[in-house]
């Protein structure tokens, strides 16, 4: 008489082949079963790494002159705005340079596109806040440069 495992009790310091094992005696069920277990596993792999691989090739990887001319600005620009924060890139070692990846660089695009136009100090509607407003108002000369 064949002793059947209690499958509801959690067992402790077992691997699955001892389990497979107790459980199914037969060991061509069993290699079918580890085969299927692991054709199913490396499956979903597959498809992951090429999920992750199609959206690496839609969202590539752009360098400083490349990320410079998408934004109409110079190379030493568009680093300057990656070291200020302004875009986000990464930076690969001093030989290797900046690199922004173009969704980053297209949504500072179209961020930068939706904010407003500032207003000059003198341009808006009200008093003037800057020094040459106000002197210009009370009718004074513009200060000159520095003596």
């Amino acid at each position: 008489m064949s002793r059947v495992p209690d499958t509801a009790a959690p067992r402790k310091g077992g691997d699955i082949t001892a389990t497979a094992a107790e459980l199914l005696p037969d060991r061509g069920t069993r290699a079918a079963l580890l085969l299927a277990l692991l054709d199913e596993h490396i499956e979903a792999r597959v498809r992951e790494l090429l999920e992750k691989a199609t959206r690496a090739e839609a969202d590539p990887w752009l360098d400083a002159d490349s990320a410079g001319a998408l934004l109409a600005v110079s190379r030493e620009t568009a680093i300057r705005m990656a070291r200020k924060r302004e875009i986000a890139a990464v930076k690969l070692g001093s030989r290797m340079g900046w690199r922004f990846r173009r969704s980053d660089v297209l949504a500072y695009l179209e961020a930068k596109r939706r904010r407003p136009a500032p207003v000059a100090a003198n341009d808006a509607e009200g008093p003037p806040t800057d020094a040459a407003g106000v002197l210009a108002e009370l009718g004074l000369p513009a200060p000159r440069g520095r003596r």
